[in-house]
C-alpha cells in the first residue's frame, strides 16, 4: 500500500505452476488491459480441487484459453491469486473495523466470507494455473509432516483375536465400507449440484 502498487501477484511456497503459466506471470498487459485496479476484485489463480459454483460472465475476454468466471461459493487456499490495490484497501478497513474475535484465516476470509459482499468480485481463473503440492499429490505429497512420519514408525500393538473375532470383524468393515461408498456418492451428488470442479492445467 505504501508504495501504491496497481496490484500484488501473492504465492505460496509449495505452489505447482501448470502449462504456459509464464505466460500470465512474465507480463501483465492482459491484467491492466482487462481489469480496473481501483475496483474491488481477486483473481483466484489457484484450485483446490473442490466443487465450487462460478458464474459465467462475458465482460472480461478469456486469455490464453482460460476464463475468468466469477466464484459464489467457497473455495479454500490461497497458494496463487492476485489481489488489487481496491481489493487490498477494502479488506485492511475490514479487518480495521471487526473485533480481533472475529478476525478468520485469510483464505475464509477472501474466498469464502466476503464472496457475496456487494462489490467485491472475485474472478477464478479457469482452468487454474496453479496448486498447493499437497493437492496435486495427495498422499504421496514431499510435504508430508515430520510428525505424521513420526507416527507410522511406532509400533503397534495388537492382541490376537479369535477366529469368531476376526470373522465377525469382517463382516462389519464390510457393511461399514458399503455404506460409507453409498453415502459419500449421495454427499458427492449433493455437493456437486449446481457446481464444479475447477481444473488444474
Amino acid at each position: 500500500m505504501n508504495e501504491n502498487l496497481e496490484y500484488l501477484t501473492i504465492f505460496e511456497d509449495d505452489v505447482i505452476l501448470g502449462e504456459n503459466a509464464e505466460v500470465f506471470l512474465a507480463q501483465d498487459e492482459w491484467l491492466k488491459t482487462r481489469f480496473d485496479f481501483n475496483d474491488i476484485f481477486i483473481i483466484r489463480l489457484e484450485t483446490f480441487l473442490q466443487p465450487v459454483k462460478l458464474e459465467k460472465q462475458t465482460k472480461i475476454p478469456p486469455f490464453n484459453s482460460r476464463n475468468f468466471d466469477i466464484l459464489k461459493s467457497t473455495h479454500w487456499g490461497t497458494a496463487g491469486y492476485i489481489i488489487s490495490q481496491g481489493a487490498a484497501k477494502y479488506v485492511i478497513e475490514y479487518l480495521k473495523n471487526i473485533p480481533s474475535d472475529e478476525i478468520v484465516a485469510v483464505d475464509e476470509l477472501i474466498f469464502n466470507k466476503l464472496v457475496d459482499v456487494d462489490n467485491y468480485i472475485v474472478y477464478q481463473l479457469n482452468p487454474a494455473i496453479c496448486i498447493q503440492e499437497l493437492q496435486a499429490n495427495q498422499s504421496k505429497s514431499v510435504l508430508t509432516s515430520g510428525l505424521e512420519k513420526e507416527r507410522q514408525k511406532r509400533p503397534k500393538i495388537r492382541k490376537k483375536k479369535t477366529l469368531k473375532q476376526r470373522l465377525t470383524r469382517i463382516k462389519e468393515n464390510i457393511i461399514r465400507a458399503l455404506n460409507r461408498k453409498k453415502w459419500k456418492e449421495q454427499q458427492r451428488i449433493k455437493e456437486m449440484q449446481g457446481k464444479e470442479i475447477v481444473r488444474f492445467m
